[in-house]
């Protein structure tokens, strides 16, 4: 996802093409700088549909050698440091430029390309990853709640649910 919007938001026309982006994983109230795009992991939960696959024989591997199917959510927020309201009007630009991209690029296959560079990541390539990428319908009021949490006052965010993410396990030594 940050790759995505890196890349993608650097792209845009609507961009200006002098400025440089900062995409980062960090929290709200850790971001800092002009032009600071955080993308913050802030919950993950087992995949009940994909957890337990139906065995294949009775030579079926134990739990802990099988993929771990996780769904991520994420906070999509803005930073900069720029005084108001320039400052402002730019992190509503980057909230603008991140939604389109996630809009644009609602799946993320090995097959996925960007600026004719694949979107995963080298380690991430060649395992049948199917990244479905929505953004969560979360209410004014439900968003307060994921302010109040911390010391930052409550500013505009996105809210992304990314399934299925296959956690891959250590292979097996011996069978």
């Amino acid at each position: 996802i940050v790759a995505l919007l890196q890349t993608h938001i650097q792209a845009s026309s609507v961009w200006p093409p002098a400025v440089q982006l900062t995409v980062a994983p960090d929290p709200p109230d850790k971001l800092a700088g002009e032009n600071v795009l955080g993308v913050y992991l802030y919950h993950v939960t087992e995949d009940a549909f994909n957890k337990n696959p139906p065995p294949f024989g009775n030579d079926q591997p134990p739990i802990r050698y099988t993929p771990m199917p996780l769904n991520l959510f994420y906070q999509i927020s803005a930073h900069s440091d720029l005084p108001t309201p320039t400052g402002a009007y730019r992190e509503q630009l980057m909230m603008g430029c991140a939604l389109k991209a996630l809009h644009d690029f609602p799946i993320i296959t090995d097959a996925t390309v960007f600026g004719g560079a694949p979107l995963l990541a080298p380690s991430l390539r060649n395992l049948d990853n199917r990244l479905q990428i929505e953004l969560r319908p979360v209410t004014a009021e439900e968003a307060v709640t994921f302010w109040t949490a911390g010391s930052s006052p409550l500013r505009l965010a996105a809210y992304y649910h990314v399934a299925v993410v296959m956690l891959e396990p250590d292979a097996a030594q011996s069978r």
